[in-house]
């Protein structure tokens, strides 16, 4: 029974950790590429949840309340080696009570030890190796044709798994299992 509940206090001490970082800002133009440089140290590396909230708002992890009306953004992310690694339109749930349309986006991508280039822009405007191609609108409008604001919200957080911990706790889980199963075989 001790072992038992060794394995499963060891667990909980196992358990995922998250950080959170709110980006917001405007484009200027349909055309227009946001930057962010994303950092990812030895301690930070894990799977990463990009999610924005401009198009039909809501509330961020930290609580901060976006409204509803920005365009519909397009998340892109690049490695150090400028290799566009994750290209992600749409995913999350929320519906735009202006527009009744759901274009926010909902990513997940393992980060490792590296700089990282998180681009939004708007939706259609995609990278083709050497350039962006742009919106193909005029002003910013979704592809229903709903004229939405220039403004952008999106957060993301790191989910990672405390290896040194994880490892301590989880030999003598291990070791117990093994005598456990010794136990049982001396028994019969």
């Amino acid at each position: 029974m001790k072992k038992v509940m060794f394995m499963i206090v060891g667990m909980l001490f196992a358990a995922s950790v998250n950080a959170a970082t709110q980006v917001s800002g405007t484009l200027y133009d349909d055309d227009d590429a946001y930057y962010h440089t994303l950092n990812v140290g030895a301690d930070d590396t894990g799977t990463y949840t990009f999610e924005s909230f401009g198009y039909a708002g809501g509330t961020m992890l930290d609580g901060t309340v976006v409204v509803d009306g920005g365009f519909d953004s397009w998340l892109h992310i690049f490695n150090p080696i400028t290799n566009q690694i994750l290209s992600q339109d749409d995913g999350a749930s929320r519906v735009s009570a202006s527009s009744g349309s759901s274009f926010d986006f909902l990513a997940d991508i393992y980060l490792g030890v590296g700089q990282y280039f998180v681009v939004v822009t708007q939706y259609a405007n995609s990278w083709d190796g050497s350039v962006w191609s742009g919106a193909g609108t005029t002003g910013f409008e979704d592809v229903t044709g709903s004229t939405r604001t220039n403004e952008f919200a999106f957060e993301y957080s790191v989910s990672q798994v405390p290896v040194p911990a994880a490892l301590f706790l989880f030999a003598p889980a291990l070791l117990g299992f093994f005598g456990l199963r010794r136990k049982a075989a001396v028994a019969a």
